[in-house]
């Protein structure tokens, strides 16, 4: 948006039949938020009078368009850019406020502009930018917070961004799994950044070790035998299917992996990491509740203890990194405080 920084941005909405000219001068352009929110306005007063006007007439057929073809000019790394302008302002406006009630409003003020990355981006590929800024840049990050929350299906509201994320989170699979990883063994990670990294790697490997087991040739033939379906999720189901898997050498490999995110939970109690108290005993109670819905995961080898050497604070390196390219600026101090 910093293209338009210099030229008057004039948006036509048609309001009663008359052309209404929204002229947003040079100012409020250098404010993409506050720019997108006038169209979003613009459109929500739009779209009430056509409400009104076909509850006074039930016949009424007039066609009252939405504002948003207002954005087309715009690209997703404008929606970016506005995004983190409203996290700018939620500080901005609440600077003596509660840190939980800042961290609401710019999780508020970035999911308003969030909402329009999809109708901007062209296929998943625009998902790729988001996983790498889901890096943060190890201090309190907004944005980071508002990717993380939403990777996980049912921790928030579902919403349009919500479900183009996650299946960008499923087309960029490596890349995403990398950067968990990351988050996880850097000690410069924010807590609360840390703590939802730590829920999204539980969640994501049960229900990649649940997910096969249920396609397993042996599991298969064993509940078409049941006569009512069965849950994966019950410890007493799960023994049973586990016996009846046929492919040994891939269960093997399964548990190995559920292992190595078990283990990865459990290295943020080491001192190293610095983690606070409150994550600690998160990462304890998680993995509490791994060793009892998976009591077969005590019978491994132990792996070796990688927590002598976390990742030091900057961009990812090495086999860690999740995409090959550093962490990106946008040319503003506003996407991570």
């Amino acid at each position: 948006m910093r293209r338009f920084g210099w030229m008057l941005a004039v948006l036509c909405c048609f309001s009663g039949g008359h052309a209404r000219a929204l002229v947003i001068d040079g100012q409020e352009v250098q404010d993409l938020y506050g720019y997108i929110l006038r169209i979003l306005e613009e459109d929500a007063r739009v779209q009430a009078e056509f409400r009104e006007q076909a509850l006074r007439n039930p016949t009424y057929r007039g066609y009252r368009p939405h504002t948003y073809s207002s954005l087309r000019h715009m690209t997703t790394e404008d929606i970016l850019y506005g995004a983190a302008q409203g996290a700018y302002m939620a500080i901005r406006y609440n600077r003596d406020g509660d840190a939980g009630v800042i961290a609401a409003k710019a999780e508020a003020n970035i999911g308003v502009v969030m909402e329009l990355f999809p109708m901007l981006a062209r296929d998943f590929e625009a998902g790729a930018k988001l996983v790498e800024l889901m890096q943060g840049k190890g201090t309190q990050d907004y944005f980071q917070i508002y990717l993380l929350k939403r990777a996980i299906p049912g921790l928030t509201s579902p919403s349009l961004f919500s479900e183009y994320w996650q299946e960008a989170i499923q087309q960029h699979r490596p890349a995403f799994n990398k950067a968990i990883v990351f988050l996880l063994e850097n000690y410069a990670t924010a807590p609360d950044a840390a703590a939802l990294a730590m829920r999204i790697q539980e969640f994501q490997a049960e229900k990649e070790f649940l997910d096969w087991l249920q396609q397993e040739a042996g599991v298969r033939e064993w509940m078409a035998k049941q006569p009512e379906p069965k849950d994966l999720r019950d410890t007493a189901v799960r023994a049973e299917a586990l016996a009846a898997v046929k492919n040994r050498n891939a269960l093997d490999s399964r548990l190995r992996a559920l292992f190595e995110s078990r283990q990865l939970i459990a290295r943020q109690t080491d001192e190293v990491l610095s983690r606070t108290a409150e994550l600690k005993q998160a990462a304890l109670d998680t993995v509490a509740r791994i060793d009892a819905a998976y009591p077969m995961l005590a019978s491994l080898e132990q792996l070796p203890d990688r927590s002598k050497g976390p990742m030091i604070p900057g961009p990812p390196r090495d086999e860690n990194a999740p995409i090959t390219s550093t962490q990106p600026t946008l040319g503003i101090p506003t996407l991570g405080f």
